[in-house]
């Protein structure tokens, strides 16, 4: 592909969604503050950093936001549109297409099959990647080293695939190989997966004749030989401490790894294992002690009891599991129905409980400041999918009805629910931290917002109120009726004509 033709693939997605919000611009623009409910609902605000505005059109079906450093726009559930100083996203039927553009960088996909990657800087030419699993594997950058193309399964070079920094094939599984760059090039090389080598690195020289024999090497790690695999097994492991182990395996019968600490026991592999490690230690002082850790599996999966370093794990399999760490503690029951957890960071706590997926509970709480600063107010979060939830974050309240996902992780499932939400959206209720709030029913037909002491209400073509500190003004039958009253006298309307006028304020123009 030539690179004039990577350039219009790459930003086909913008021009797609550029052509769609044309097209679909004139059905709402944030900015006009106009309640004419359903075909135009148009909120204008202030915020500390700026102006701020929205509009939605015909309830669930177009929406538009402004805020200062924030553009979000949608189609739903077709498209949608956030831009920010960073970076500009675009879904396309979520989570069917999406498209990620940022200073140096442009990313479409489609599902899990198709990618594609636009990299450019102020001091380089670019690169471009793009495949469609597992199929058709090309990239390009500005060496030509760094061009690749595969046609799987007949070959080609794929480049940082599967944490490799390349990968290559001939007839897939016939032959292929993979390179790693940690330190040094390493590469491994396979026919079949049966008979391979190791060229470069620390495992330079580790090769397999399987079933025959193989001889896997890590220099200062291990030393590892098979016989008649995966039968017979001898092994030097823990090189690179001062308490180097030998293990001698017939597998899966049993198989016995021991050192001068450590005694590791295994009996018809996975379902009996048994492994101790004794550590010692000297004080300050220069006190000698000791300490034994353990793992122990009895019928595995059913039972498993470990004691380590960092950890303390016990399971019976499918009716408890209990978890201790410095970082987390966790209980669960009937896995992986009932989970309880505890887990700890630097700034806060998080206690959770789920009723896998019926229900998710959590409480973060966080530490107080070292300048001696109150503590945050906690966070808590409930939910009973698929009909509520409840979030109180950061001084704010959000209440959903229905709770869209049972899954709920912003990286992972934002973008799906800001795509579908609003066409399952009975109840939707936001209040922030300066005690301004917002409101949508049915399919966000009904509307309601107060902020900054003005109160405002509509529902489709009968209703619509605006109430400030001086003034109230109601409207029916999409303005056709309107009356009002407060500072400057009544207001009446009927059809356009004016039968009762309010005095205007002080001050202004008559």
């Amino acid at each position: 592909m030539s690179g004039r033709s990577r350039a219009r693939a790459s930003q086909s997605p913008t021009v797609v969604a550029a052509a769609l919000a044309a097209v679909l611009a004139p059905l709402g623009c944030a900015g006009s503050d106009i309640d004419a409910n359903p075909f135009h609902v148009g909120r204008t605000y202030s915020t500390p950093d700026g102006a701020a505005a929205r509009v939605q059109v015909l309830g669930p079906l177009w929406d538009d936001t402004v805020a200062p450093g924030f553009r979000e726009t949608a189609l739903h559930p077709l498209w949608r549109r956030v831009a920010t100083p960073t970076e500009v996203r675009t879904q396309l039927l979520a989570p069917l297409f999406a498209n990620r553009t940022t200073a140096d960088e442009s990313s479409s996909r489609f599902l899990a099959l198709a990618f594609s990657r636009t990299h450019r800087s102020a001091n380089t030419t670019g690169d471009y990647d793009f495949s469609f699993f597992p199929l058709v594997w090309f990239g390009s950058g500005p060496r030509d080293d760094e061009d690749y193309f595969a046609l799987f399964p007949l070959g080609g070079v794929i480049d940082s695939f599967a944490g490799f920094a390349k990968v290559g094939f001939v007839l897939f599984p016939l032959y292929y190989w993979a390179q790693k760059e940690i330190t040094e090039p390493e590469t491994f090389h396979s026919v079949t997966p049966l008979i391979g080598w190791i060229d470069g690195g620390p495992r330079d020289g580790s090769w397999r004749l399987l079933p025959l024999v193989g001889h896997w090497k890590y220099d200062g790690k291990y030393d590892k030989w098979s016989f008649l695999w995966p039968l017979f097994h001898w092994q030097r492991n823990r090189l690179d401490t001062d308490d180097p182990s030998t293990d001698v395996a017939f597998w899966p019968l049993f198989g016995i790894e021991q050192s001068r600490n450590i005694d590791f026991r295994a009996f018809l592999w996975p379902f009996f294992r048994f492994r101790t490690e004794r550590v010692e230690r000297f004080d300050e002082a220069n006190v000698r002690s000791e300490t034994t850790y353990w793992r122990r599996d009895v019928l595995w999966p059913l039972w498993k009891s470990e004691h380590e370093r960092d950890w303390d794990y016990l399971r019976l399999f499918p009716f408890f599991s209990r978890y201790r760490s410095a970082e987390l503690d966790s209980d669960a029951w009937m896995i992986p129905f009932f989970w309880r957890r505890t887990t700890r960071e630097r700034d806060w706590s998080k206690e959770t409980f789920d009723f896998v997926p019926l229900v998710h509970w959590e409480r973060k709480r966080w530490n107080a400041p070292a300048d001696g600063a109150a503590a945050r107010a906690d966070d808590t979060t409930f939910k009973l999918w698929p009909l509520f939830s409840v979030s109180d974050e950061a001084g704010g309240r959000e209440v959903k009805v229905p709770a869209l996902l049972p899954l709920d992780i912003e990286r992972y499932t934002g973008d799906f629910e800001a795509s579908w939400g609003p066409w399952f959206e009975l109840w939707h209720t936001r209040r922030t931290a300066d005690g301004a709030s917002r409101g949508n029913a049915l399919l966000r037909l009904a509307d309601w917002e107060s902020r900054d002491g003005r109160d405002r209400f509509s529902i489709p073509l009968l209703y619509s109120l605006d109430r400030t500190p001086t003034r109230t003004t109601h409207r029916l039958l999409l303005g056709m009726v309107r009356f009002g009253g407060g500072e400057g006298g009544a207001e009446l309307k009927l059809l356009g004509m004016p039968l009762l006028t309010p005095d205007p304020p002080e001050g202004a123009p008559r």
